[in-house]
């Protein structure tokens, strides 16, 4: 009869300590959720969160990429006309 006394607070105890550990994981969840999606509006514009900021940043990514391609092609067509400038020259010396 004790030793299921025992096992039974042990068990009550393990319980209380679950239920706090759970309550704690709800308000980190709903902590990290609050810093991914806006939960309200400011004077009609989107809180800053987290995930917007994201976003925002690979849409920058992208813009950037885009133009270090078009830089490329600019660079590439400078030096073909350069080299064509070059092979003139040569021909007109020869």
């Amino acid at each position: 009869m004790r030793n299921s006394l025992e096992k039974a607070r042990e068990l009550l105890a393990t319980a209380k300590e679950t239920a706090l550990s759970r309550y704690a994981l709800t308000d980190d969840i709903s902590a990290l959720k609050d810093e991914l999606v806006p939960s309200e509006v400011v004077l009609g514009a989107e809180t800053k969160t987290l995930l917007g900021d994201l976003e925002s940043s690979h849409e920058k990514l992208e813009q950037l990429e885009q133009a270090r391609t078009y830089l490329r092609i600019v660079e590439r067509g400078l030096h073909l006309r350069f080299a064509l400038q070059a092979i003139r020259l040569r021909r007109l010396i020869i």
